[in-house]
C-alpha cells in the first residue's frame, strides 16, 4: 500500500520469479480486488502468454 494524501491506494506489481523483472504494475482507483487482480492478470497474459506457475 502507498499513502497519497489521507488515503491509503494499492500498488500492484507482477514480478517474473526467475529473473525478477518487471512484468507489470497497476495503481488502481477500484476498490473490488477481484477485479483488479483479474485485470492485471488478463494483461500480463495477453502481454506474454500463460506459463505454468
Amino acid at each position: 500500500m502507498i499513502k497519497s494524501g489521507p488515503e491509503l491506494i494499492w500498488l500492484w506489481i507482477v514480478i517474473e520469479p526467475k529473473n525478477k523483472e518487471i512484468l507489470s504494475f497497476r495503481i488502481p482507483k477500484e476498490r473490488n480486488m477481484f477485479v483488479v487482480a483479474e485485470r492485471i492478470l488478463f494483461h500480463v497474459i495477453n502481454m506474454y502468454g500463460k506459463h505454468q506457475v
